[in-house]
């Protein structure tokens, strides 16, 4: 049991990145999550409203689900996310939604035409990430692999009523956990992601304080 603990320590270090070092950045970008976005605008409200960035993009094309309470002109994870956070105070000329995307790298490659073509956003060299704890080093792999150019920073954010520190007591987390770990060579092995390395980027990070 003792060497399952250290094992589920190991995974749980290497994959459920909180929070890298953060500075103000160009923009945001939120990694859509139909079963997460009060949890995902939340975090992204209270980053904008303390300063740190005046753009976020949104990212999800999946259908939302009928049953959540939501406008009827709301279809898309994107734009529901961005109803929640006007709900939040975020003025909606900040919001930009990304509508098509329907998996990470979508997500990424998407974001980054986005960027290339509004004015705000096409000198931006650094961004702030929101996303699925459970998928954060994922999702700074995936940045890094299709987007290297870009600082990337992220925030992940913790859906579960669980501590991070505990995942792997809660059997819904440890299962995505799990799922998320088991993922990553693959992913690699098709260069859909690329190994980051954590601490170079929070230096990097530290020198735009």
């Amino acid at each position: 049991m003792q060497d399952l603990t250290k094992e589920f320590n190991n995974i749980g270090r290497y994959l459920l990145i909180e929070q890298t070092a953060l500075a103000p950045a160009d923009a945001a970008l939120i990694f859509g999550n139909r079963s997460m976005a009060s949890s995902l605008a939340d975090a992204a409200a209270n980053h904008y409203h303390q300063g740190y960035f005046s753009k976020i993009v949104v990212s999800g094309g999946h259908i939302v689900d009928p049953d959540l309470a939501c406008p009827s002109t709301v279809k898309t994870e994107a734009e529901y996310i961005a109803e929640q956070l006007t709900a939040r105070g975020v003025k909606a000329d900040a919001i930009i939604c990304e509508k098509d995307a329907t998996n990470t790298q979508e997500n990424v490659e998407f974001c980054r035409e986005i960027f290339k073509n509004h004015a705000a956003l096409q000198n931006a060299t650094s961004v702030m990430s929101f996303g699925n704890i459970i998928a954060s080093r994922r999702f700074l792999m995936t940045l890094y692999a299709h987007w290297p150019e870009m600082l990337a920073m992220h925030v992940g954010v913790n859906g579960y009523d669980f501590p991070v520190s505990q995942w792997y007591k809660d059997e819904s987390f440890r299962s995505a956990v799990i799922d998320q770990y088991k993922r990553i060579e693959p992913y690699k092995s098709n260069g859909w992601i690329k190994e980051i390395d954590l601490d170079a980027i929070n230096a990097r990070i530290h020198k735009l304080r």
